[in-house]
């Protein structure tokens, strides 16, 4: 058996929890194998870091189970305020800095118990949907957490939109035409405890405003940053609440058949049903 352990920053945890996924998320001091990792403390840079381990036989130790680690930090990321997001400062076998020009605020959020399984069960609804849903929530789902990262980042506003974007395109689906439109339209579907109307044009202000940053790798400098003129809110809702509400959404329920009429009413029918009836 060997042990693959992933040393996190932005979340810590009172009790070690185990998802369903065989992952088990605790303190580095309270390893069953502490010796074999402390080397690796100092690459942390904190005493008693949050970890994320597993045991495997050797021949399952490898790339793909490295990767799901990484899925499974990015599934943690979804139940953290504001712009904590998940790093994985080092791991045995895959380690070394995630970012080079990193601030560490050392801004870390904890989870309660009730938490971890609101976890696991995203998990284990992400185990329903079909391969074609799975590959566009999990890009949707890495590209939020790296978003989130890269707030916090020397110069990171520019990485920070291009990561949002990518995530806003994967979680809606976007066509390679009128993908603005396209996108605003499906997002009024999908998160229909908003007003429709609200949700489609700030969905658009926002895709305007991040496809300087895509296109030319920098953020527009007007209007200027932490103005209520730069900054797309859906009622209290910061852009990156929005699209964790979207995740844990298409998680739970799948995503919608898009109906491509404006009213989208046959797909916001279908997500009430859905809900209504835990399909």
């Amino acid at each position: 058996m060997k042990t693959l352990t992933l040393f996190l920053e932005g979340v810590s945890v009172d009790e070690p929890f185990t998802f369903s996924n065989g992952f088990t998320l605790g303190k580095v001091r309270s390893f069953p194998d502490f010796d074999s990792v402390s080397d690796l403390i100092q690459l942390s840079h904190f005493d008693n870091p949050s970890v994320l381990y597993i045991s495997v036989p050797d021949k399952k130790y490898n790339q793909e189970l490295f990767e799901l680690g990484v899925f499974t930090t990015d599934m943690i990321s979804l139940l953290l305020r504001s712009y904590i997001g998940i790093k994985i400062l080092a791991a045995s076998d895959f380690y070394g800095p995630n970012v080079p020009n990193v601030i560490r605020y050392g801004i870390s959020q904890n989870l309660k118990s009730s938490d971890l399984k609101t976890v696991n069960e995203n998990i284990q609804n992400f185990d329903k949907r079909t391969l074609i849903e799975k590959e566009r929530i999990q890009v949707a789902l890495m590209y939020l957490n790296k978003s989130k990262i890269c707030a916090t980042n020397v110069n990171g506003n520019y990485e920070h939109s291009i990561f949002i974007r990518v995530a806003l395109e994967n979680c809606f689906g976007a066509p390679r035409t009128k993908i603005n439109s396209t996108i605003a339209r499906r997002a009024s579907i999908l998160l229909d405890q908003f007003d429709p109307n609200d949700v489609n044009k700030k969905i658009k202000r926002f895709y305007s405003q991040t496809s300087g940053a895509v296109h030319t790798g920098k953020v527009p400098k007007k209007p200027k940053n932490n103005t209520k003129h730069r900054k797309v809110k859906i009622e209290n809702n910061h852009m990156h609440d929005i699209l964790t509400i979207s995740v844990k959404k298409v998680i739970a329920l799948g995503f919608p058949e898009w109906d491509e009429n404006p009213s989208g009413l046959l797909s916001k029918l279908k997500i009430k049903i859905c809900a209504l009836f835990n399909c």
